[in-house]
């Protein structure tokens, strides 16, 4: 969708209403309270010149919510804004002192940053580290811009909040003008461009430090960790979005779980993890005792069994994660099986509790079991497989027959 100025029923007339919503300035948040107002007038008079029940004026209306939705935001903010705070191209910057044991640099000059001596200001959202002075000329805009986002126009390029699941998706220099994919600084030699393993771009020397990370797309398709150069901005990104669950394996790399024995066994711990929910929602004693918020750190994990977050697959990778989902299902587990409550939703395999005086009590987690994919009752492995159905749907349907055949007497 383009912006709303480039709508023909708009006309020549009101196209300085709508400057402010060019991709460029509606991108920095600080944008004057003003200039929303004046836009917000401008399309409320181009919402009314198209035609209606067009898609054109319901594009128009969307943008209009988005626009009363960002003078709020500027309404409230000298509220909540702290003192000292500074907005720049989607920044959010606030002064203090940067405790690091290292030596770190200016994001955007490379100088030695001496908290100590200078005021140093970071980013709230990315941790751009910027001297005082800096603040005033940046170049790279927020790579968290995303998560303030009022605008579905606003193109947020590699730093969407998703992650490129493509190796090295590599541009030539000649497709990028010979020019620094970020600073537009033109190349004098190819030497001086520097290739970002995870946008596929060249940077300058400003823009790309030869910083290392592991890559999503190496990890997701070859299970390759190895640390690769990455531009500035991508780090940053990559460093904020880490631990978001935004890698879906099953869709990506299904045969993954296959290949690799550590996804594999990671994968079946969290399907038990998800049978084990079931019980601890119900279970007043568990909900008393909080157990689930055990998982507040991984909360994606009693959500649903395929989505990973970068942090979770290089944990998998070191083995760290295996240990610690094996001791959250030990705590879970010791509950379901000491608790009354729990105990009493537990399952005896129909099969064989006829032949058999040992009725062992069964849960959907446990090994060697098998769960009925449709009344969801569990038996042994061995012997569910060796019955041409589950004696439970079966017994269901008898007695659904049953019932109908006596209604059916009873109209007669």
């Amino acid at each position: 969708m383009s912006s709303v100025g480039s709508y023909e029923s708009s006309g020549e007339d009101f196209s300085e209403d709508y400057e402010v919503l060019n991709q460029e300035s509606f991108s920095n948040t600080s944008i004057d309270f003003e200039d929303i107002q004046e836009a917000i007038l401008g399309v409320k008079r181009t919402i009314l010149e198209t035609e209606v029940s067009s898609q054109a004026r319901k594009d128009l209306v969307h943008k209009l919510i988005r626009l009363r939705i960002k003078k709020e935001d500027l309404e409230n903010r000298k509220y909540f804004q702290l003192p000292g705070e500074l907005e720049s191209l989607g920044h959010t910057f606030l002064p203090g002192d940067i405790k690091h044991t290292r030596v770190v640099f200016c994001d955007e000059c490379g100088g030695t940053l001496w908290h100590l001596l200078q005021t140093i200001y970071s980013c709230k959202t990315c941790s751009h580290l910027v001297h005082a002075q800096c603040v005033n000329s940046l170049r790279r805009k927020c790579v968290g811009a995303f998560l303030n986002n009022f605008d579905d126009d606003e193109e947020y390029g590699y730093f969407d909040g998703s992650l490129l699941f493509r190796i090295c998706p590599e541009l030539s220099l000649a497709e990028q003008n010979f020019s620094c994919a970020e600073c537009s600084y033109q190349f004098k030699q190819f030497g001086e461009a520097r290739l970002c393993d995870y946008t596929g771009r060249s940077y300058c020397s400003n823009c790309h430090w030869g910083g290392l990370s592991p890559s999503p797309a190496r990890i997701v398709h070859n299970w390759d960790f190895t640390p690769q150069a990455m531009s500035q901005a991508a780090l940053q990104y990559i460093n904020m979005v880490s631990k978001k669950p935004l890698v879906n394996l099953e869709q990506i790399n299904p045969s993954l779980n296959a290949v690799i024995q550590e996804v594999g066994v990671v994968a079946r711990q969290r399907k038990q993890l998800l049978s084990m929910k079931k019980y601890l929602m119900v279970c007043r004693i568990a909900q008393e005792e909080r157990l689930l918020t055990q998982l507040h750190e991984k909360q994606h994990f009693v959500d649903t069994a395929n989505m990973y977050s970068l942090q979770d697959l290089i944990d998998i990778d070191s083995g760290s994660l295996t240990q610690y989902l094996e001791a959250k299902l030990a705590i879970f587990q010791g509950h379901i099986t000491s608790c009354v409550l729990c105990m009493a939703k537990s399952f005896v395999c129909e099969i064989c509790v006829d032949r058999t005086t040992n009725k062992d009590t069964l849960f959907p987690f446990d090994e060697l079991v098998e769960v009925c994919a449709d009344c969801e009752a569990v038996f042994h492995r061995d012997c569910f497989r060796s019955c041409s159905q589950c004696p439970r749907c079966s017994r269901k349907k008898e007695k659904k027959g049953d019932f109908c055949s006596v209604f059916t007497v009873g109209i007669n």
